[in-house]
């Protein structure tokens, strides 16, 4: 289920970065890398252990976060930014 929730968080921060608001989609890409360490900031200390624990995206060539659908665009940039974070977090 921590795959799945990485990709909803991908696709929330996809929509954060397309929505027709001011700035640059640049602007808004910052906000979303901002949105991905508020996350990860938030989950509690299992959580966060436990999807620190899953595979990088990409990485696993199986599973919801194999190269693919979520491992691209904006998505994929959402959801290496939380992995990047929650490194940060664990150690």
């Amino acid at each position: 289920m921590g795959a799945h929730a990485l990709g909803a968080a991908g696709y929330a921060g996809k929509a954060l970065i397309l929505a027709p608001h001011g700035g640059s989609v640049a602007d808004r890409e910052m906000q979303a890398a901002g949105v991905a360490r508020r996350l990860v900031d938030l989950m509690s200390d299992p959580v966060a252990q436990d999807i620190a624990g899953l595979p990088m995206l990409g990485e696993d060539t199986r599973g919801p976060l194999a190269p693919g659908r979520l491992s691209g665009g904006h998505v994929g940039n959402v959801i290496r930014a939380i992995q990047a974070s929650l490194s940060q977090r664990i150690g």
